[in-house]
């Protein structure tokens, strides 16, 4: 009986040390969280995510991610950085067109679209759009790798 009052009493005075203390991590590294204003630290437990989707604007679709010529696309994103989501939050958010000599896109709001005319897409082969969220400091993305006939 003495043995095991003895226990509960011990677990109950580390349990009571371990609530009481207060957090500490190794000198020069950061706790969890953004304490420090800064919009690159991400907020804890919020992880930035983006969501694309290439149309053709021109031409027709003849399949899932494959399309005819003329192919001049529209780009649609949607991204939630630091639990926020909407037209009216700010982003960096930039649109890559690999295959192209089309030059990034820089967008400046979490929501948009855009519609690419010039005719960079004039051949057949198989291409990628790629949308980065810049905000964040965690580089979420998104791609759409399609074919044009």
């Amino acid at each position: 009986m003495r043995r095991t009052l003895g226990i509960a009493a011990l677990t109950v005075a580390a349990a009571a040390t371990m609530i009481t203390s207060p957090a500490s991590a190794a000198p020069g590294l950061p706790l969890p969280g953004n304490d420090s204003g800064s919009l690159s630290a991400p907020l804890l437990g919020v992880l930035p995510s983006i969501r694309m989707s290439v149309e053709n604007s021109l031409g027709s679709e003849l399949g899932p991610n494959r399309y005819s010529r003329p192919f001049a696309p529209r780009v649609k994103w949607s991204a939630r950085v630091f639990g926020a989501q909407g037209r009216d939050i700010p982003c960096r958010i930039d649109i890559t067109f690999r295959g192209t000599s089309l030059p990034t896109y820089h967008a400046t709001v979490c929501e948009g679209s855009a519609t690419f005319t010039d005719p960079f897409y004039n051949k057949p082969g198989t291409f990628k759009i790629t949308a980065y969220e810049n905000m964040s400091g965690m580089g979420a993305r998104d791609s759409r790798t399609f074919v044009i006939q």
